[in-house]
């Protein structure tokens, strides 16, 4: 009975797949192809992996104007077995994908979206910020301390310590400020496993990134650190 049913879903999927190759093999998509895959397609992480994974950037704008960007996952907790999940959310890794050649809009459509203390899309916001240009991301650096002051923070903190240079030599200096300050607020403050932060990553900050903030600051660096 198992072996029927795997072979049923397995055949289920690869025709749902099949027309997703469909969709996407579209040249120039359009809002009536955005409203197809939001009617037509399972709404589920193996259907959303696969559109997001291989959609080309010329979705963006249909995608955006569909609402595909505004609901991130929560962290889910469970707070008796003392766990936390961050959720993939394979929207916001296409924002990451295509950042770079799609700057401004990729960049709006992240300050639009709701805050969310998922750090795995924390991760993804920094990622983007680092990968359009510095006077882009400067204006994304609201919605990266956002994050950062969100209970879970982070995934990877030295992501955005990498951002902070960035900003600092792009020469935006009031932006890596706010951005420093983010950091510094989550320093661990004491050592070991109940610290509120990646020790590790945090070290790396300080050690090879905050330096660029205070050759570009001096003594504003000097009145945070």
């Amino acid at each position: 009975v198992l072996d029927v049913v795997l072979d049923a879903f397995d055949v289920r999927y690869f025709e749902i797949f099949e027309r997703l190759d469909q969709l996407l093999a579209t040249d120039r998509p359009t809002a009536g192809h955005a409203s197809r895959l939001r009617q037509n397609f399972p709404r589920n992480q193996a259907v959303a992996h696969y559109f997001f994974s291989r959609a080309s950037a010329a979705w963006i704008g249909p995608l955006a104007r569909a609402g595909f960007f505004t609901a991130p996952p929560s962290a889910l907790a469970a707070a008796d077995a003392g766990t936390v999940q961050f959720p993939a959310w394979p929207e916001s890794e296409y924002l990451v994908r295509i950042a770079a050649g799609e700057p401004q809009l990729v960049a709006e459509i992240v300050l639009a979206m709701p805050a969310t203390d998922n750090g795995r899309i924390v991760h993804d916001v920094i990622q983007i910020a680092a990968a359009v240009p510095a006077e882009v991301a400067a204006g994304l650096v609201p919605k990266v301390t956002e994050g950062l002051g969100s209970r879970f923070g982070t995934l990877i903190p030295q992501a955005a310590g990498e951002l902070l240079v960035h900003l600092c030599r792009g020469e935006h200096a009031d932006a890596a400020t706010d951005l420093a300050g983010a950091l510094l607020q989550r320093l661990p403050a004491s050592p070991g496993p109940a610290a509120d932060a990646d020790e590790y990553g945090y070290g790396v900050i300080l050690r090879e990134h905050v330096p660029a903030w205070a050759d570009l600051t001096g003594t504003a660096a000097l009145r945070l650190l």
